[in-house]
């Protein structure tokens, strides 16, 4: 009977210290699986709040350059401009389309980067939206004997649409870090 009692005994422990491991096991997986998700959403936060934050700078930096332009062009239909500063200022609209450019390369280089976590929708909106960016003309130097007045208004019209581009691209991200449903969450919580 002693036996028999013991190997009972055994028995139970056994199966005590199995069921405890499946649960460690199981609470293991759910919190590596949690502490992923987290990593993975604060990656994406990241790379989101860094997309959004080039492209607002890229927007800027756009609808920055047409009264830059026409100042440009006001100094240079000034008389008695010796050539020397007619060159300085060429270099000073020149440097400035060129910056313009580099915006825009580092943005690309930037979704490019991060392209491995960004959803299908919100990296063909950005395509697009990286596409339209390089449809757009900046008047340079060259432009100020042309009709530099139909490039700036066809660049007006270029901006109008990549805002309209932008605020979508926003849109989508929200959508996909489900920003509204964390704000009522929020709101929930802290109303308790």
């Amino acid at each position: 009977m002693t036996l028999n009692l013991v190997t009972g005994i055994s028995l139970i422990s056994l199966f005590i210290s199995f069921v405890a491991l499946v649960i460690s096991y199981l609470r293991y997986k759910r919190e590596h699986k949690f502490e992923n998700e987290n990593f993975i959403y604060e990656t994406k936060y990241d790379c989101y709040s860094k997309i959004l934050e080039e492209i607002s700078k890229l927007l800027r930096s756009i609808e920055d350059y047409p009264l830059k332009y026409k100042q440009y062009l006001s100094k240079i239909n000034a008389k008695n401009l010796s050539e020397e500063y007619i060159d300085l200022l060429d270099d000073e609209i020149d440097n400035l389309s060129d910056s313009i450019d580099e915006i825009m390369y580092d943005f690309e280089e930037l979704f490019i980067a991060n392209s491995i976590l960004i959803p299908k929708t919100i990296i063909d909106k950005l395509e697009l939206f990286i596409g339209d960016i390089y449809d757009c003309q900046l008047p340079d130097s060259i432009d100020k004997e042309k009709e530099y007045k139909e490039l700036l208004a066809k660049l007006d019209i270029q901006l109008t649409k990549l805002i309209n581009q932008a605020n979508q691209i926003d849109e989508t991200i929200r959508e996909d870090m489900n920003v509204e449903s964390l704000n009522q969450s929020l709101y929930k919580r802290i109303r308790k």
